[in-house]
């Protein structure tokens, strides 16, 4: 992934958002519950460092969720390091809503990780064309932790979703 800088036409667009889901994906963000919303979030300074948040423009992202229609994407927040916030909400820029909502997806599988981070690696995606970060997903059975149910191991783009086989 190219260097990127945050923000830099002060909204969210496109590159912030896929940036945000490759940092996630590759275990440089660490995701947590925001306390006192219903919102998730990462702290940059305190997942990546100080030095990485100054030299991306970012601060923190979070993203709200409706807890009361099973847990859907409300909106996307990303604070720069001046302090400014940019929103991405479903009002407001349309088109990036499904990239945003992809985000909102990563970071509920990051949530569910142990410390909050995936482990991801960056592989080659032939409906992304490109080389993306990836995480390798299985189905629990029952959420039993350590347990796999057999065939369902697959890596999955985190840019575009797309699921590829886990070679044996």
């Amino acid at each position: 992934m190219t260097e990127h800088v945050f923000l830099k036409n002060s909204r969210i667009e496109e590159v912030d958002i896929r940036s945000v889901i490759h940092y996630t994906a590759v275990g440089s963000f660490e995701w947590g519950e925001a306390s006192n919303a219903a919102a998730i979030g990462t702290s940059v300074s305190y997942s990546a460092g100080p030095e990485f948040s100054l030299n991306k423009n970012l601060w923190e992202a979070r993203i709200g969720f409706n807890p009361y229609a099973d847990d859907t994407f409300h909106y996307l927040g990303m604070k720069d390091f001046e302090g400014l916030t940019f929103y991405v909400d479903a009002d407001d820029q349309p088109e990036l809503l499904p990239l945003a909502q992809r985000l909102y997806r990563v970071a509920r599988i990051a949530l569910a990780t142990r410390n909050g981070r995936l482990n991801g690696s960056v592989e080659a995606c032939s409906a992304c064309v490109d080389n993306t970060a990836h995480v390798k997903l299985v189905d629990r059975p029952y959420g039993l932790s350590g347990a796999v149910m057999s065939g369902t191991e697959r890596l999955e783009c985190m840019q575009c979703g797309q699921t590829h086989n886990v070679a044996k």
